[in-house]
């Protein structure tokens, strides 16, 4: 499988960490990391074929409501958001959908 996946997070070990986890698991995808909103949807806007996945890390969103920006986004690929406990509930809806992940 071949395609690209978009990191929305500042967080240089979580990006390694996640290409070593798809690299060990045979898949070839290229990464894009990006550190804003902003700069995702520049990304996604300009990109011919959508990435195969988005994992968003909320801590990055800059004050951005987790939903209303995962809902933006589902339209491009499946999302995954690394956020913290509390938030989990408000995510609830896209999760049950099918259309979010949601991780700790």
């Amino acid at each position: 499988m071949s395609g690209w996946l978009l990191l929305i997070s500042g967080d240089t070990q979580l990006g390694r960490a996640l290409e070593h986890t798809v690299v060990r698991h045979g898949r070839s995808y290229q990464f894009w990391g990006l550190a804003t909103p902003e700069l995702a949807m520049r990304r996604l806007n300009e990109c011919d074929t959508p990435p195969v996945l988005i994992v968003i890390d909320e801590p990055f969103l800059r004050g951005r409501p987790v939903v209303a920006f995962a809902e933006e986004l589902v339209t491009y690929a499946p999302i995954v958001v690394i956020g913290h406990p509390d938030h989990q509930m408000q995510i609830a809806a896209g999760v049950a959908e099918g259309k979010v992940d949601f991780v700790l």
